[in-house]
């Protein structure tokens, strides 16, 4: 037997951190707390570490929201963790004993919900891994809160089933003929792969309105005493001419030679007709062209040898002139752009003309430029001829200096020339004599060089000002020029714009042919006014070929409504493709073929299609017998398990009527009612009624609408005990939770009540090898753990106080 030995929490419902609780080796495990203290969470994480739900929760759940309200993020919230954590995984972990072997189960999830029952793992003493299948074995997670939870919310649920759920919570007191079910169940399939068949072949039938269709198809063939001969004159090459020899697929084959010949017909006089369409309209342009050439020769010739109806030669002009206007001239450019002024070709401004005036502009440029080297080689002596002036400026310093060498009786030498002779005994007017010389002469030659250099480049700049006038006359001449070509165009092209229209049209039959260059004379146009002439169809003739070609498309069976001759031809040419060489043609001859032909053809397919018809009936036929064959199979199937039923059925009432009197005996045990003296399970005998179940006092009157509150408490515990019997000796999981059943405690033989939990905890194969109570009341948990100590059963008692979050 199993035995939880302890419990583990951690940020589940109302537990936050991680919570042990021990159980020990305790029999009765007594929960005591007052409400919302985490006795039933305690539970709830018992039941969600064995099976992955907790059946109170999803129970209400499912019946709270729809399907698709469950999966919503808001309504997931809180159902596991606490509300403090929602982003911390849920921890549950339990410590068994079983058959004297430990055990560790832990269960984790990460996601809010019980739509997901999380990650299960099961460890052995050892801490080796186990399969966690092995849980499965242990624990029947499909019915564990069913058979091994009792609580309030079960009891009130019990009352709101249909007789149909009600049948569920009592089927598993009988028996389970589960071979009698095994033999209906495939007998149900039986039927169900009969119903396929039938389904399957019944698809193979020929449906009633194509018989229907093929039926009306021979009663309106009327065959003809007197058959059209086929003609005898061939009318394309290796034409046979005997077909009755022929099979139908021979017929068909000649009949599509008989086609393309008229097809082909078709097509020929289509194109004539196209021909005469196109050799009129051409004659049409030709004549006004011709028209417009008499009323302008001189402007269409001009346009035609200018090539002035070109587009492309007037934006051309366009752009050259926008090209003329944004060009600027200066003194800085000329020599970059003169090569483009002297391809104007202007008088004014010639090849010749330039290379002679920029040479002279280089000559003059060659000598500023030697000018202004002496210049600067003048220039590098300024600093002499500046002390020189400085000295001259100050001339009366350096009589005083010599006065003074004298006065002192030194000896008298030249500061500049260190000479003490010459210095001593000249003058004071000759003092400085020579520099004042030197000064005058190079402030000469200085003063001549620049004004020859500034006459030579005011000769340059009259040079380049000359040019640079002659290259904006010549630009200006130039955009005068082609300002005056694109006024004549504009003015030609007005005058001659119906003649260059006629011409682009003309050009659009033959571009080559009727070229402007061929289209600017007369007597030329006039030559291709008589030769296509020659190919202008005639009124009278064109009405006659419209005739003829109408008359063969309806002989060949093609429907022209809504098209022109251009889309009749492509269609026509592609189905003449491969047509036999024509020996005679006429409408008459193809016609007559073609409906000889037909009614040979009919002839053998209508024998066909009456052919055709018998085997399709027989088809139907055949498969009409199978269906009836597997309709009765079907029905004897049916009866089989009508019979099967029948004898279950009655076999389950007597079974149900065992079960009352063994749930009442609990009953009146825990109970303080003496009025109700037994239950009764009936099932009814209609095949509806089959699948619901009666829960009847001994009168037949409905138990369920006559218990009160308490009663119906009292009730399911007896369900609850009467379960736990039942299983002692087939579930290996015999540990069982009961959840604050204070309210119902009045009604029940609390003696009777203790004596039965205490018997089945002490007895060695008594129905419970492990008991979790829970209740508010502390005067319940005193009475069960004194009686509870007084037999030697072992208890242990919670008080979750100390552990609330």
């Amino acid at each position: 037997m199993m035995r939880i030995k302890q419990l583990e929490v951690e940020n589940f419902r109302v537990f936050l951190k991680k919570e042990k609780f021990d159980f020990s080796d305790a029999d009765l495990i007594l929960c005591d707390a007052p409400n919302g203290s985490g006795k039933t969470t305690m539970l709830d994480a018992i039941e969600w570490c064995l099976t992955g739900n907790i059946g109170r929760l999803s129970d209400t759940y499912s019946k709270r929201l729809s399907k698709s309200d469950q999966k919503k993020n808001y309504n997931l919230k809180t159902i596991l963790k606490h509300k403090k954590c929602p982003k911390e995984n849920t921890i549950v972990s339990l410590k068994i004993m079983l058959d004297g072997n430990k055990y560790i189960i832990t269960r984790e999830q990460k996601d809010d919900t019980l739509l997901n029952p999380g990650q299960v793992i099961v460890y052995d003493m050892d801490n080796n891994l186990l399969d966690k299948e092995i849980l499965e074995e242990w624990v029947q997670k499909e019915t564990f809160y069913q058979y091994h939870v009792f609580d309030m919310q079960k009891a009130y649920n019990f009352l709101g089933k249909d007789k149909q759920s009600v049948e569920k919570f009592f089927v598993d007191f009988t028996r389970q003929y589960n071979e009698a079910k095994r033999v209906v169940d495939n007998l149900e399939v039986f039927q169900d792969d009969i119903n396929l068949k039938k389904q399957e072949i019944s698809g193979k039938k020929i449906s009633e309105d194509k018989l229907k269709d093929v039926r009306e198809k021979i009663a309106a063939y009327v065959e003809k005493k007197e058959m059209l001969q086929y003609e005898k004159k061939l009318l394309f090459e290796n034409e046979n001419v005997e077909i009755i020899s022929q099979s139908k697929e021979e017929m068909d084959v000649q009949l599509q030679k008989l086609y393309r010949c008229g097809y082909s017909k078709a097509s020929e006089i289509i194109k004539t007709l196209l021909n005469g369409q196109q050799a009129l309209e051409i004659k049409t342009h030709l004549e006004n062209v011709e028209r417009e050439i008499l009323q302008h020769p001189k402007e269409i010739l001009k346009v035609v040898e200018k090539e002035l109806y070109n587009e492309n030669f007037k934006v051309q002009l366009e752009n050259e002139l926008l090209e003329l206007q944004k060009m600027s001239l200066t003194k800085d450019n000329i020599e970059l752009i003169h090569s483009k002024i002297i391809e104007f070709q202007r008088k004014e401004f010639t090849k010749d003309y330039w290379n002679v005036e920029w040479e002279k502009v280089l000559n003059e440029n060659s000598v500023i430029e030697e000018l202004r080297n002496d210049i600067n080689i003048l220039g590098d002596g300024n600093n002499v001829l500046n002390l020189l002036t400085s000295l001259i400026a100050d001339k009366n310093s350096v009589i005083e200096y010599r006065n003074q060498l004298r006065n002192n009786g030194e000896e008298m030498i030249c500061p500049l020339c260190g000479s003490s002779e010459t210095f001593s005994e000249m003058e004071d007017e000759e003092i400085l004599q020579q520099a004042q010389k030197y000064s005058d002469e190079h402030a000469k030659l200085l003063g001549d060089k620049k004004k020859k250099l500034k006459a030579h480049e005011d000769a340059k700049n009259q040079l380049m000002t000359d040019i640079v006038e002659r290259a904006k006359n010549a630009l200006k001449e130039k955009m005068t020029e082609v300002s005056s070509a694109l006024k004549e165009i504009v003015i030609l092209n007005e005058i001659c714009k119906n003649y260059t229209t006629y011409v682009e049209r003309l050009q659009s039959f033959d571009s080559k042919k009727y070229s402007f260059e061929n289209l600017k004379e007369y007597k030329k146009v006039e030559n291709y006014i008589e030769e296509i002439n020659r190919d202008v169809v005639g009124k009278e003739k064109s009405n006659q070929l419209e005739k003829d070609v109408k008359d063969i498309l309806i002989i060949i069976g093609y429907n022209s409504e809504g098209k022109n001759y251009e889309e009749i031809l492509k269609e026509t040419e592609i189905q003449s493709r491969e047509v036999p060489l024509i020996v005679e043609y006429s409408n008459e001859l193809l016609s007559k073929k073609i409906t000889s032909l037909q009614q040979c053809i009919s002839n053998k397919e209508i024998v066909s299609t009456k052919n055709q018809l018998e085997k399709w009936e027989e088809t139907n036929r055949q498969i009409d017998e199978k269906i009836d064959e597997l309709t009765k199979l079907n029905d004897l199937a049916g009866g089989k398990i009508d019979d099967i039923n029948k004898v279950l059925l009655d076999l389950r009432k007597e079974e149900y009527a065992m079960v009352g009197p063994y749930l009442s005996k609990i009953f009146q045990k825990l109970s303080r009612d003496i009025h109700i003296k037994e239950f009764r399970l009936s099932k009814r005998d209609s095949n509806q009624g089959s699948k619901e179940l009666d829960i009847l006092d001994e009168e037949g009157r409905p138990i369920l609408n006559m218990f009160s509150d308490g009663q119906l408490s009292v009730f399911m515990m007896s369900y609850f005990l009467g379960n736990a019997f039942r299983l002692a000796d087939k579930e290996k999981m015999s540990i069982y939770m009961m959840d604050d059943v204070t309210s119902c405690m009045d009604d029940i033989n609390m003696l009777a009540f203790l004596d039965l939990i205490k018997y089945q905890l002490k007895t060695e194969n008594g129905a419970f090898s492990q008991l979790f109570f829970s209740s508010c009341n502390e005067r319940i948990h005193n009475l069960l753990e004194w009686k509870a100590n007084g037999c030697g059963i072992k208890c242990k008692r919670i008080v979750l106080n100390e552990v609330q979050n």
